[in-house]
């Protein structure tokens, strides 16, 4: 059994820290135009919290991504 769900989109312009879309749970990304860099903010989680992120090459036609968690 197979369970698909649509998730949100991620708003442009949101190639820098400063313009980071806020996390949703599903959120997606795309890589329009090549090279495109997105920033997502995770809130202020609590101390010890661990993330999960995961890129999908094949959908994108791509191999090539960097997945960063940085703070300020």
């Amino acid at each position: 059994m197979i369970e698909v769900t649509a998730g949100p989109r991620e708003t442009e312009a949101n190639g820098t820290p400063a313009t980071a879309n806020a996390y949703v749970f599903g959120l997606e990304g795309s890589i329009t135009p090549a090279a495109d860099a997105d920033f997502f903010a995770l809130g202020s989680p609590a101390s010890g919290s661990r993330v999960f992120a995961m890129a999908d090459g094949l959908s994108g036609s791509s191999n090539d991504f960097d997945l960063r968690v940085t703070t300020t």
